[in-house]
């Protein structure tokens, strides 16, 4: 497979375990950058945390970040936010569900009715970002204090350990114009703006960076990683994906724990031994 010439891999069951990235993954990663081939980050993490292990790895790294809706490719930025008329109706139907949580992620400005969480808030780590990169989080607001100051939102995470009220709240959330829903993981899903998607994000990517979809290798491990599998000419599986998500990829790699993102590159990009 010498023709790759751009990497796009997702982050949580892929790159990354307990939010750092491994030495071999790092060094795997710099040895594909050093001989000409583009790394692109591509995640339905927020911009802060995405673009801080980006400049870990090397200052080329590119950043698709909240499923698509925020792309840093060399020094060009472009957002693709919630339309605000579409967040006052997301809202009325999470009022209607005690159970579910949510929080509103824009690219600094982070919004939600719950209190402070480590696991989907990132104001805890600012002594670690760079510093045009860190956020300040609005925690516990009412619904009408959400109404009111929540604006450029690149993506809502809800989550719901409850199923079938999860899935009765996506169904009611699908009808609202002008966004899309993709999930991850079956307690949760996510709310971008319409058409954002990481196919679509790769896609456009592909035509500034003018490579070809068959110079594209994507490594992945979620639903949510799905278009752009099926956009890559070559496709790889993490081991720890699900049967489902393997089945549209040409190869399996081991498990995240494993790295098995080092060793996909190494069989398939670096042709090591």
């Amino acid at each position: 497979m010498d023709n790759i010439r751009l990497i796009a891999l997702d982050l949580d069951g892929t790159l990354i375990q307990n939010n750092t990235i491994s030495t071999a993954n790092i060094q795997a990663l710099r040895d594909c950058i050093n001989k000409g081939i583009k790394v692109i980050l591509v995640t339905g993490r927020p911009y802060c945390f995405t673009k801080m292990l980006a400049k870990k790895i090397d200052d080329r790294v590119g950043v698709i970040a909240a499923n698509g809706a925020i792309c840093e490719i060399g020094n060009h930025i472009q957002e693709n936010l919630i339309k605000d008329e579409a967040l006052p109706n997301i809202i009325d139907i999470l009022k209607k569900y005690s159970s579910a949580h949510a929080f509103f992620k824009g690219k600094k400005y982070f919004y939600t009715h719950e209190e402070y969480d480590q696991r989907f808030l990132y104001d805890h780590m600012n002594e670690q970002m760079p510093s045009d990169c860190r956020v300040e989080s609005f925690t516990s607001l009412s619904w009408d204090e959400l109404k009111q100051k929540a604006n450029s939102i690149a993506k809502v995470l809800v989550y719901d350990f409850d199923e079938n009220k999860l899935a009765s709240l996506r169904k009611e959330i699908e009808c609202i114009k002008n966004i899309s829903v993709t999930d991850y993981q079956k307690i949760s899903f996510d709310i971008n703006a319409e058409e954002v998607n990481k196919g679509k994000a790769i896609q456009n990517a592909l035509r500034d960076l003018q490579i070809t979809s068959k110079e594209l290798m994507a490594i992945g491990d979620g639903n949510n990683d799905i278009p752009m599998f099926q956009l890559a000419g070559v496709s790889i599986a993490m081991g720890n994906a699900s049967e489902e998500v393997k089945s549209y990829c040409n190869f399996v790699t081991d498990d995240y724990k494993n790295d098995g993102v080092a060793k996909a590159i190494s069989k398939y990009v670096l042709h090591n031994k």
